[in-house]
């Protein structure tokens, strides 16, 4: 599966925030113990547990919180081979098969077979498939009805939420005090987004939802809908209109669609921005890196990076090294407060080569030793703007120019002490004559 919350990036079975990527790095692995288990036994196995009475349907589905159902004259045919290929492909849901007309009914089943139906344990508690039985249809269908109609977000549930065939997600910000006026309203929209997004509430109060909230930026009293999608990895999408039925269903309709704008966090552009290492916001992106007529180096850093922090004084010496080359800019970006859709970050620090004149081209990411020769040379080889550097003068040369000086200095020093040294003369030689004359 693939998605990234821009940073953050969902997967599979493990979360990750890398801000763009921001960057909870690394897999957790299974949810529980329960779903690496069952994946074990579906890959492994038949795909499907055969199921021959009512009461081994009934213990089946009271042991399953949602699960598909086919029900066979036989196990055999091309339908019989379609909902096997959907049951092995799909691992979020249990199934279950039978050629029993009494086990089917006792799941809900009272069609003729071949017949298949999706049984959950909350919300719509049986949806019955209606259309043709072939794998694509099965599959669309099992994608749409698999969760709850708003599923509630917990590392348990990532992988069925984000791992779905349903690309995008419709994301409910919820405070525990403002549930029961807003939760009901949401759920009744979603009822008719099934297919379209997966709905999801996040609990402002649940410990799984703070890394969330923090990559929206938004904070726990918050009551927002954003959207999300697996495809087009760091961009949100915002409701931003008046919480009812109607606008949300419409927003959800134009959200699956592709006909709302994402947006884009930024700080505020700083009142100064003069020292050698310029400071880049998402509101500056475009004026400062995407500038075609420089070649723009960004350092994307997160404040509590260790390996940032480190690199921030080496940073800076490279900064100043290139304060008198006007045609490269040495810039940084704090990408947990910041984002723009060119910034792609897979980890803190990441240093990125925005060239001049290729714009529209990737950027060139730095993967060397991060001291200030190999960041230098790296610079020269790629920019696309050729530059001279100031040479240093050799320590000897300086050494020489230094004792020169000194010399000069000591020099015109005794001068002056000669010069004053006259003067006394003359005033002692001008007093004895009055002397004498006396």
């Amino acid at each position: 599966m693939e998605g990234r919350m821009g940073a953050m990036f969902v997967g599979m079975g493990r979360w990750r925030i890398d801000g763009r990527s921001g960057w909870l790095v690394g897999r957790l692995g299974w949810p529980d113990e329960g779903s690496a288990w069952t994946w074990v036994k579906k890959k492994t196995g038949p795909p499907a547990n055969t199921i021959s009475t009512a009461k081994e349907m009934t213990d089946f589905l009271a042991a399953n919180s949602a699960a598909g159902v086919g029900f066979f004259k036989k196990f055999e045919g091309k339908e019989w081979e379609h909902f096997q290929q959907v049951a092995k492909n799909e691992d979020a849901l249990s199934f279950a098969q039978t050629t029993s007309a009494e086990a089917a009914a006792a799941a809900g089943i009272t069609a003729k077979a071949p017949a298949f139906a999706v049984v959950k344990a909350e919300d719509e508690k049986f949806t019955a498939f209606d259309g043709e039985f072939v794998y694509d249809d099965l599959s669309k269908f099992v994608a749409a009805n698999k969760l709850p109609i708003v599923t509630l977000f917990t590392t348990g549930n990532v992988e069925m939420i984000f791992g779905s065939a349903v690309k995008k997600q419709a994301l409910l910000f919820l405070p525990a005090d403002k549930e029961a006026e807003i939760l009901p309203l949401f759920k009744k929209a979603c009822g008719e987004l099934k297919g379209d997004v997966i709905c999801v509430h996040v609990q402002a109060d649940h410990e799984d939802s703070s890394q969330v909230y923090e990559f929206f930026g938004l904070e726990s009293d918050a009551v927002a809908i954003f959207g999300y999608s697996t495809l087009e990895e760091s961009k949100k999408f915002p409701f931003g209109k008046e919480l009812n039925h109607e606008n949300i269903v419409v927003w959800g309709k134009d959200f699956a669609a592709g006909k709302i704008e994402a947006s884009f966090k930024s700080e505020e552009i700083p009142e100064t921005n003069d020292e050698d290492v310029k400071v880049v916001v998402g509101k500056t992106f475009e004026s400062i890196v995407l500038d075609d007529s420089k070649d723009v180096l960004l350092e994307a850093y997160a404040p509590w990076c260790g390996h940032c922090q480190s690199l921030e004084p080496i940073y800076k010496k490279l900064g100043k090294k290139f304060r008198n080359i006007p045609s490269v800019v040495i810039a940084k970006i704090d990408a947990t407060a910041n984002e723009h859709p060119r910034l792609e970050v897979q980890g803190f620090p990441t240093l990125l080569l925005f060239k001049a004149g290729a714009k529209a081209e990737e950027p060139i990411p730095f993967e060397g030793d991060r001291t200030v020769k190999e960041m230098t040379k790296f610079l020269k080889e790629n920019c696309g703007i050729p530059f001279t550097l100031e040479k240093k003068k050799k320590k000897a040369e300086a050494v020489a120019v230094e004792t020169e000086e000194a010399k000069a200095e000591e020099k015109e020093l005794a001068k002056d002490a000669a010069t004053e040294e006259g003067k006394e003369e003359v005033v002692e030689t001008v007093k004895s004559s009055g002397k004498e004359e006396l």
